[in-house]
């Protein structure tokens, strides 16, 4: 949202320039640092410090995140890892961070950084479950699913075809039916099997092979038939 005039809260001068929410930017009239915050109605004021551009709140130097609402302060050039303020347009090294190019480099740059954390993740499952350590991949994955819905099972022969970077959501949750049936903790199993039924109605193939794997298919019969879905008529 933006507005097209507002009064600065130092000088008291009309701010004829677009003002974008959540932006920090300089009065031009008195030079001060103003933001017009996400979460409030009017133009903060900074006196020198880190103003935080959610809240408004001042932050010493030293803060990478607000004091306040915890917002993020600082961001990180992705052509020369510099570490700067997140109200500022250039990093120390003058590279200007709104550019198109450097936006560009920036979605890059993470893209490539969440794949190797999933890749870590996965791996460190992949290692639990070969061990035995069935109960503590599970309670890894599943937290990992919350930030990487997803995630595609690495488990040597499940599924039958192996998907190390499909993006489906339901290869995450197919991992966890089959590692809760291997920690016999079928009331889990039972829980992700239902969860993949919401995720994929119309082709839910994989969802009986989970529970086939799990030992669960007792159960998973009962629940199709609950919510009129022919168990032996799904595609794999």
């Amino acid at each position: 949202m933006e507005i097209m005039s507002l009064s600065c809260p130092k000088c008291g001068a009309d701010l004829p320039d677009q003002v974008t929410r959540g932006r920090v930017f300089k009065c031009c009239h008195c030079g001060g640092t103003l933001v017009w915050p996400d979460r409030r109605s009017t133009l903060a004021l900074s006196f020198g410090v880190k103003l935080c551009p959610v809240c408004g709140a001042d932050n010493e130097q030293i803060r990478e995140f607000c004091k306040d609402c915890g917002s993020v302060l600082i961001k990180i050039c992705p052509r020369c890892d510099s570490r700067f303020y997140v109200g500022d347009r250039f990093c120390p090294k003058g590279h200007d961070y709104d550019s198109d190019e450097i936006q560009a480099e920036l979605k890059v740059k993470q893209e490539h950084e969440k794949q190797t954390r999933k890749d870590t993740i996965l791996q460190q499952v992949n290692s639990l479950a070969m061990s035995g350590n069935y109960e503590q991949a599970t309670n890894i994955l599943e937290e990992s699913l919350k930030l990487y819905p997803n995630f595609a099972s690495i488990i040597a022969g499940y599924p039958k075809q192996t998907y190390m970077y499909q993006e489906r959501p339901v290869s995450g949750y197919a991992l966890l039916v089959h590692l809760s049936g291997k920690a016999d903790r079928k009331d889990l199993a039972v829980k992700y099997f239902e969860r993949m039924l919401e995720l994929i109605p119309q082709n839910p193939g994989h969802a009986r092979q989970a529970a086939r794997e799990a030992g669960i298919s007792k159960e998973a019969k009962m629940i199709c038939k609950q919510n009129g879905i022919p168990w032996n008529s799904w595609d794999y």
